[in-house]
């Protein structure tokens, strides 16, 4: 008897302390199961509460983090890692990558949110969907396409539906110095005015209707503007001569 409580005793000092919390000396931890496979291993079975584990504080009773079950299906489990906090109107949650100061260099991210496949990249289905309560509001597509207030890029790298605000917006485009070559055949007036008479707009620039329609190309559209620009300097040079001309022959013709 004696030695049978000893043994007792020794046992439940190797698992215990501080008189509240219990943890084997090595090994695994299951809750739920009898065979846990992680250091920490939680098991639901069916039937039982889908919120995995809780994490709060004693002064704020209403915030904690949750990891839990997003599915009410049988045989499917999605995770959900939740913050909620409702002691004021401070986000919910946070993720923090930090460092120290001498690892402050190079070219890796502190941060890194990684999609993947079990053996290779993601390649057909989006890797990041934003959503307020179910309404995909930005998407990121496989190949790092993104679309704002729309979940399609249509093979732009970044697709908007709404407005873009921004102090500045460099585009690498080409440019229309064509227009002032010696082999450039520079429209006459006449060609102009009938095509304007005809068409309802200037010659190389979309109609109201293509604009509509397809939408712009910022650069291309800012070169043919500036392609008529151009044309429009190389008219007020060459009525510049004419007037000079005129000017000269009505002088000839005063003396």
């Amino acid at each position: 008897m004696k030695k049978t409580f000893l043994t007792g005793l020794l046992l439940a000092s190797s698992v215990s302390f501080f008189g509240q919390n219990t943890f084997p000396a090595s090994g695994n931890v299951g809750i739920g199961t009898t065979k846990p496979v992680a250091k920490f291993d939680v098991l639901s079975n069916p039937g039982q509460t889908e919120t995995l584990a809780r994490f709060h504080v004693s002064d704020a009773p209403g915030d904690y983090f949750e990891i839990e079950n997003s599915t009410s299906s049988a045989n499917q489990f999605i995770p959900i890692i939740k913050g909620h906090h409702v002691s004021d109107n401070r986000y919910s949650i946070q993720l923090s990558g930090s460092t120290t100061a001498v690892n402050d260099t190079g070219d890796n991210a502190l941060v890194n949110f990684d999609a993947r496949g079990l053996d290779g990249p993601i390649l057909t289905r989006p890797l990041f969907v934003w959503t307020n309560y179910r309404k995909k509001l930005m998407t990121m597509t496989s190949n790092g396409d993104l679309a704002i207030g729309t979940n399609k890029t249509n093979g732009y790298k970044l697709s908007v539906n709404g407005k873009i605000r921004a102090s500045e917006v460099k585009v690498y485009t080409g440019w229309a110095d064509y227009v002032f070559k010696k082999d450039y055949q520079l429209p006459t007036l006449q060609e102009v005015a009938q095509h304007i008479a005809e068409k309802g707009h200037l010659i190389n620039i979309p109609s109201a209707a293509e604009v509509a329609a397809n939408g712009i190309q910022l650069g291309e559209m800012n070169a043919k503007l500036l392609e008529k620009i151009e044309e429009l300097t190389l008219y007020t040079l060459e009525q510049e001569k004419r007037i000079k001309r005129l000017e000269a022959q009505q002088n000839s013709s005063n003396k």
